[in-house]
């Protein structure tokens, strides 16, 4: 099993709220609904979803959410 690291952060005038793991992921998932889903829940708020490989093997996600509602 891989190790889970949660961030909870403000950054900038936004909430940042990350999500990484040491998995044997390489590269990036194939986007399905839920990542789709993600992405559209956090748009409606003005922010933005990344999702990525990380260097070494892991994934790691991260929404930023302006703080004070849509943008």
């Amino acid at each position: 099993g891989a190790s889970v690291a949660v961030s909870v952060e403000r950054r900038d005038g936004a909430l940042v709220v990350g999500v990484r793991d040491d998995g044997p992921a390489t590269r990036a998932p194939e986007e399905g609904n839920g990542l789709r889903g993600m992405r559209e829940r956090v748009a409606a708020l003005g922010g933005a979803v990344t999702v990525g490989a990380r260097p070494g093997g892991g994934l790691a996600v991260e929404a930023t959410l302006p703080i004070g509602g849509v943008a």
